[in-house]
């Protein structure tokens, strides 16, 4: 099955910069591709993380539920964001759920080819390195903020 056509190609995703034409054909000979209509679930919050994906098109929404039930959006996808990325690096369940805003296409790798492609082209391993570095920020900055701003 190939991509649709407007999304966004492999060369352009943060997860995969710098690989060369050779690496990212590999990259993406080993990707899964999956349609989501809009609203529908990709994986729920507690399922076991396996796989990490690619939004080429659309939108997704990551949330999590409170004890009391309450959903707390966490963060929109957008494409050419890689999520999921919890799901390489150990054997964690998610800690949030997907859901597809509007239609989208996502591609997906399960953790051991990932980690094939990882040693194979040392330069994804940079680049999620520094996309988790990415996120840690983001989440600092939001603990500074809701330690220090009024309610």
């Amino acid at each position: 099955m190939s991509p649709p056509p407007e999304s966004i190609s492999l060369g352009n995703i943060e997860l995969f910069a710098g690989l060369g034409d050779q690496e990212l054909k590999r990259v993406f000979e080993a990707a899964g591709h999956h349609h989501l209509e809009a609203d529908q679930f990709l994986f729920f919050e507690g399922d076991p993380a396996d796989h990490i994906y690619v939004l080429q098109q659309g939108r997704i929404k990551l949330n999590q539920t409170t004890p009391d039930g309450q959903q707390v959006i966490m963060h929109y996808v957008a494409p050419g964001e890689a999520f999921g990325v919890i799901g390489m690096l150990s054997s964690m369940p998610y800690p949030v759920t997907a859901q597809a805003v509007v239609e989208s296409h996502v591609l997906y790798w399960h953790r051991q080819s990932m980690v094939y492609l990882m040693q194979q082209c040392p330069r994804i391993a940079l680049n999620a390195i520094q996309i988790l570095a990415e996120r840690i920020r983001e989440f600092q900055d939001r603990i500074r903020e809701l330690a220090t701003e009024r309610v």
